[in-house]
């Protein structure tokens, strides 16, 4: 059998999300609850699904928020795709789903170089502009 490090390599990596937040937010506390569920029901997806154990491994979170899950192959994340639809609602409200992880909701973010040394408001404007052109930065009033 191959270590688990070299399945890998070939790996899905999904994101498990939360639907009713817009930016699929699960919380640490949450997250214990939703593993506690798959435990439970993991014995009746493999009784339904008979075949190889699946290999799936907790990749730790994006941005602190989101979920992310590697599965060495497509027989594996069909089974923990299958897993996280049976948990239900596992707090009021919650509608979990798995996604690619370029699907992951995320909110803007912007980048910049700020020098250490006092810089007027309009070189740091630029600065930001150049980071991120797609922010809307108009001209800016100094007075």
């Amino acid at each position: 059998m191959r270590p688990f490090s070299e399945i890998l390599k070939d790996h899905l990596v999904v994101a498990v999300v939360e639907q009713a937040q817009e930016d699929g937010r699960i919380s640490a506390e949450n997250w214990r609850k939703v593993e506690s569920r798959l435990m439970a029901g993991f014995p009746q997806i493999m009784n339904d699904n008979p075949g190889p154990y699946p290999l799936c491994r907790d990749q730790g979170w994006h941005q602190g928020f989101v979920k992310l899950v590697a599965c060495a192959d497509g027989r594996s994340l069909d089974l923990y795709k299958k897993a996280i639809a049976g948990v239900g609602e596992v707090w009021p409200g919650a509608r979990l789903a798995v996604v690619a992880k370029d699907q992951i909701p995320s909110k803007p973010r912007s980048r910049a170089w700020i020098p250490a040394e006092p810089s007027s408001t309009d070189t740091i404007l630029e600065m930001i502009k150049l980071g991120n052109p797609n922010l809307p930065a108009g001209p800016h009033n100094n007075k």
